[in-house]
């Protein structure tokens, strides 16, 4: 007998609500029973409603967990496995009590609180055989009213009963549907195969029983882009009841790729309260013999055991892990982890490690963490361990699972030392070696830092310093690093660092060419990984110092040798410094080439008279001590030169022109050589008042061209300098307002031993023949004397001219003329009407006032030259020889007081003078000397300067000389009592000796009182 009901509400007592509304309720009814006067329904069919759940209990909470709450409002492990079997207990009691053999649901959905149960299909039936039970099938759905939860289940469960009605064994079967999970923006989780087994007894157990459920998934499949798909399973089997109070698991393990963790440990209500007084939760996981193998390690994998245990907080849905532990063969780290149950879950965790190997940090070291720090370290470290290591976490969970986040230094933090740690660097660098240092990685940034280490290239060893590498943003794509390295060995094993990849630095040296010790260090910012099609580096400095460094062979024609200095390259150019010996001399070396140019060089070499012979031979003629010399050479070959002459002695002995050492003296120019010609401008000498300043030209070595603007040898020289080559001949012009003619006075005037060197002894020719033609407004000489307008030509060689003439007037207004010719014989004609100026104008003579001399000397060309010279009507002033002939006592009276005290010494007139010379190439000698006067004559004879400077005169000093000349002039009695024509009768003799410059007056004292006759006998021989 079946009754069927349409829009059915079934109320509740004392609810507004009604605790049913169905479409359809089925009702069949057994037709024995009513016969029997009895109500018994068969099956039960509910269709197209919903049921409050929550109205059929004794509580007005709303939390479908309620009923599994202690009284601190914990869910209990057993009050759960006690209403597990209250609710199969009450399901039998009800359908025998009903005699239902079946209850069927579709499309009802069952209500409590916040929970749905939709189910679309459910069928209960009840067995009423020995071995009663029920047996459920079913399809539902759960949701949450916010359709935020949804999980579509299977179920199928059996149970059976003892003849007590207990449990003897529920069996159940709950098929959850395929997972496909986010977890990331970047993450994917496929799982198949989700089930859960559920078993639970009464019988032998402890109250409320026991129950079991093992929750499994035969296969997932984890995508952590950008990495491949990795497969995986995972199982877990709950144990709760008999009075426990906890929920324990055991026999539970997750799978995922190679890596393989065992899973034990228990959860279930602590007597802990937090600081809030919520009451707490208890959990410890243990995984013993966990198997860690990151596949793209290369590495075989890794066995330890895990430990974590805590507390959560069901207010702040906070999971603490006050205990985390792990461990593995030669390491185990210790830490906590906290995980906040937020929308997006939060996990906070810090771990240390007193030490850790570096094959352990690449196994343990999480893909989604830092992924390309992690990749630089899977490549790169090699060898040695990691202390002190410290891994600091606080970040959203999503953000953790996805490789490609970015974190902020306070999310993420890893801090270690290394120690003999290899560190691969990138391309051709070399390892490092034993390095010791710190790995800090902050965020999205990431810093290696080695204190030291070494490191080999090309079987040298390097030591290396302070070397880092900075990750400025580890997220980046390219991968951009800062890379600095200081290293110290062997300069050419540093130098081919710098030439290799990835710097590539150009260098004017190959590197196996250069030895010597050095200290580099490398600044590069670097690409690490692929480059994306940009240069691997972007920015590079090298910079060295070298000390002891040699170069094998020459460079640029030069050697170098013992060098220190320092080395910086960067993408712009390079620069060399180098000092120590170039060419075997003290020097120092600086190369500075920007990019795509030409070399520069720039020498400076401190030049003793060595170093000088050896790069410029000419001038050592003109130079002693030392020259600090500094030349650099533009890419086009022009070389700027500049010279320190403070501590070098210079000497142009042609021209009488010198610089003292230690007097302050520069000189610099600018130089270019194109083929055989040499092209010399900008020079400028100074030294003292010396200015020269013009340019030259010079082909093959030699001299072509110079002009000299401005040229002063002395204070106030004003004139210009002009040379010009024509063939073997060098014409010279010097045109000028000034010019100081003493120091050529002077060399031509000197003895032979006080004057230069000639080019036959040794001195480089200007030319075979040289042309002088001079004009100067005023020709400066000794003496405060001048010639004005005075114009020289000379021609010839430099030993000897073929034709000189000079032409001038004194400031007396009187002339004088200077010829030289030299054709079959040597003529030599000097004529002025000044002899005194002429005197002093040439430091001869600085006595003589006045007068008029003539002289003529011939000579044939390798014969000496004589002649004569002859002075008329002057006057010799205050001449303290003559006063000291004339006042000095000898053979007790002094000639002055033979003459009763006439004799004026002060101002000596004479009327004429005479002398014959011989003029030899080393000495000048004379002869016949005669000079008269109406108060003194003197008569003269010798050697006025020999080769080696010396002078040895002699001759006779005559006061009253007009009267003493009468006695002469007798012939009988002046042959007596005068010793011939020019011989007076009272005289006194005298010798010059010693050096020309200063020779010493030295007189007879029987000499004054002879006759002449006598006193030539008692004359110095």
């Amino acid at each position: 007998m079946a009754v069927h009901l349409r829009d059915v509400a079934l109320l509740a007592p004392e609810s507004p609500v009604p605790l049913a509304s169905l479409q359809t309720l089925d009702l069949m009814l057994s037709p024995a029973a009513l016969l029997q006067g009895r109500l018994s329904l068969s099956s039960l069919a509910l269709e197209g409603g919903r049921i409050e759940a929550g109205l059929l209990g004794q509580s007005d909470s709303i939390d479908p967990l309620a009923p599994i709450r202690n009284d601190a409002g914990q869910i209990d492990p057993d009050r759960a496995t006690s209403l597990v079997m209250q609710s199969v207990r009450f399901l039998d009691r009800r359908a025998d009590d009903l005699g239902l053999r079946r209850i069927g649901l579709k499309n009802v959905t069952i209500a409590h609180g916040l929970l749905e149960l939709r189910v679309s299909e459910s069928s209960i039936r009840r067995k009423r055989d020995r071995n009663s039970g029920l047996t459920m099938e079913a399809v539902t759905a759960v949701h949450n009213v916010t359709e935020t939860l949804r999980y579509d289940v299977a179920i199928r469960a059996d149970a059976t009963f003892d003849s007590d009605r207990r449990i003897k064994l529920l069996k159940a079967n709950l098929d959850l549907p395929d997972f496909d999970l986010q977890p990331s923006a970047r993450s994917r989780l496929d799982m198949n195969s989700v089930g859960v087994e559920l078993e639970a007894t009464e019988i032998g157990a402890q109250e409320p029983g026991r129950l079991m459920a093992t929750v499994s998934a035969d296969h997932f499949e984890l995508t952590p882009r950008p990495h491949e798909p990795v497969s995986g399973s995972f199982s877990l089997t709950v144990r709760m009841g008999e009075g426990s109070g906890k929920a324990e698991f055991d026999d539970g393990f997750v799978r995922i790729g190679e890596t393989h963790l065992p899973l034990d440990g228990a959860v279930g209500p602590s007597p802990l309260r937090s600081d809030e007084g919520t009451p707490l939760y208890r959990f410890e996981l243990i995984s013993n013999g966990a198997s860690i193998n990151a596949v793209d390690t290369g590495l075989p994998a890794l066995e330890g055991n895990f430990l974590l245990r805590g507390n959560y907080d069901p207010l702040l849905k906070i999971a603490s892990g006050g205990r985390m532990a792990i461990n593995w063969p030669g390491g185990k780290a210790e830490g906590w982890v906290a995980l906040a149950i937020a929308d997006p879950p939060f996990l906070g965790m810090s771990l240390e490690t007193d030490e850790l190997a570096s094959v352990d940090l690449k196994r343990l070291w999480p893909y989604t963490v830092a992924p390309k720090s992690r990749a630089f370290v899977l490549e790169n470290l090699q060898k040695g361990s990691g202390r002190s290591v410290k891994l600091d976490v606080a970040a959203p969970l999503p953000q953790l699972l996805d490789p490609e986040s970015r974190h902020t230094k306070d999310e993420l933090k890893l801090a270690m030392r290394m120690d003999g740690v290899s560190i691969a660097l990138p391309d051709d660098l070399p390892n490092i070696e034993n390095a010791a240092g710190t790995i800090k990685l902050e965020g999205t940034t990431a810093e290696i830092l080695v204190e030291h280490g070494s490191g080999e290239v090309g079987g040298e060893r390097l030591e290396l310093g302070s070397t880092r590498l900075d990750i400025p943003d580890t997220k980046a794509k390219p991968l951009r690093s800062q890379l600095s390295v200081s290293a110290t060995g062997d300069g050419g094993a540093l130098a081919r660092i710098a030439q290799s990849e990835p710097i590539n630095a150009p260098l004017p040296i190959a590197p196996e060419r250069l030895s010597g010790m050095a200290t580099a260090n490398v600044e590069a910012d670097l690409i690490l990984g692929p480059t994306l099609g940009q240069p691997s580096v972007s920015a590079f400095a090298v910079s060295a110092e070298f000390e002891n460094a040699s170069l094998d062979g020459e460079y640029d024609g030069h050697t170098v040798a013992d060098a220190d200095g320092t080395l910086f390259v960067d993408p712009t150019g390079l620069t060399l410094r180098l000092q120590g010996k170039l060419d075997d001399l003290e020097a120092s070396l600086d190369l500075k080439q920007a990019r795509d140019q030409p070399m520069e060089f720039a020498v400076r070499a401190k030049l003793d008279e060595k170093g000088l012979n050896r790069i410029a031979p000419a001038l050592t003629d003109y130079m002693n001590g030392t020259v600090h010399a500094e030349m650099t050479l533009a890419p086009d070959g022009v070389q700027d030169v500049s010279l320190d002459l403070k501590d070098a002695a210079l000497a142009v002995s042609p021209i009488g022109w010198s610089k003292g050492l230690g007097v302050p003296g520069k000189a610099a120019f600018r130089l270019e050589t194109k083929t055989d010609t040499t092209r010399i401008s900008n020079f400028n000498l100074q030294a003292g008042a010396t200015r020269l300043e013009g340019k030259m030209t010079l082909r093959d070595g030699g001299l072509e061209s110079a002009d000299f603007p401005v040229l002063a040898l002395n204070e106030n020289d004003d004139a210009r300098l002009s040379l010009r080559r024509d063939g073997k001949t060098m014409r010279i012009t010097i045109r000028g307002p000034r010019l100081d003619a003493r120091p050529i006075v002077r060399i031509l005037t000197s003895p032979a031993s006080e004057k230069p060197k000639t080019s036959q002894d040794g001195e480089t020719r200007l030319a075979d023949r040289v042309e002088l033609d001079a004009l100067v407004g005023t020709l400066s000489g000794f003496g405060e004397e001048a010639l004005r307008n005075a114009k020289i030509t000379f021609s010839g060689t430099s030993d000897e001219p073929d034709h000189a003439v000079l032409s001038a007037v004194f400031k007396s207004g009187k002339r004088v003329a200077f010829t030289y010719e030299r054709q079959a014989n040597r003529k030599l004609r000097i004529k002025s009407g000044d002899a005194g100026a002429l005197l002093r104008f040439t430091d001869l003579y600085g006595k003589v006032s006045g007068g008029r001399i003539d002289a003529l000397m011939t000579g044939g060309a390798a014969q000496p030259m004589t002649g004569t010279v002859d002075l008329s009507d002057f006057l010799i002033v205050n001449e303290p020889r003559l006063e000291s002939l004339a006042s000095r006592p000898a053979g007790g009276q002094s000639l002055n007081q033979r003459v009763n005290g006439k004799l004026d010494t002060q101002y000596v007139a004479f009327e004429s003078g005479s002398v014959s010379l011989v003029k030899s190439k080393n000495r000048l000698d004379v002869a016949n000397g005669v000079v008269r006067g109406p108060q003194i004559g003197m008569m003269f004879e010798g050697t006025v300067y020999d080769a080696e400077g010396r002078m040895n005169m002699t001759g006779t000093f005559m006061p009253a000389y007009g009267l003493n000349r009468i006695f002469g002039e007798i012939p009988i009695l002046g042959m007596v009592l005068g010793n011939g024509r020019d011989k007076g009768l009272i005289g006194v003799t005298y010798r010059l000796s010693g050096l020309a410059k200063d020779p010493q007056l030295t007189i007879n004292p029987l000499s004054v009182v002879a006759p002449g006759i006598f006193r030539s006998i008692f004359a110095f021989r």
